[in-house]
């Protein structure tokens, strides 16, 4: 069978459910690769980029453990760890048509490298004014 150039899309029946937990519209959506069985895109919007995996196998505890793990690295005092807006773990009953089934996703917010860029050179300017 020959392999199949369909790139995947962002399932309509997540949209709804994303926009709602950012805040705001999703300007665009962007396939970027693969993480074991779940597709990943790059969000843009109004509020800054946005990452979101989408699982549409159902596996228990998909994402929970990975948001567990995300809150120790952050209460670490670790840099650059995304911000979890809302996760899905088991396929549910989306915002979409009755019946269907969204699948389970992780959203995260990406965090922009141009605030610590900033920081840094203020602080950076403070050392050279010393």
């Amino acid at each position: 069978m020959p392999h199949s150039s369909h790139v995947p899309s962002l399932p309509g029946t997540l949209k709804p459910m994303l926009e709602m937990q950012m805040g705001t519209g999703i300007l665009a959506a962007r396939h970027t690769g693969e993480e074991g069985d779940c597709d990943v895109f790059a969000l843009d919007t109004a509020r800054g980029p946005h990452t979101v995996r989408v699982c549409r196998r159902s596996i228990p505890n998909l994402f929970f453990a990975e948001v567990q793990a995300l809150a120790q690295r952050r209460e670490a005092g670790e840099e650059g760890v995304p911000d979890v807006i809302a996760f899905a773990d088991a396929p549910y009953t989306g915002l979409g048509a009755p019946g269907q089934a969204a699948p389970a996703f992780l959203l995260l917010k990406t965090k922009n490298d141009m605030d610590t860029k900033s920081v840094d050179f203020l602080k950076y300017k403070e050392d050279a004014e010393a």
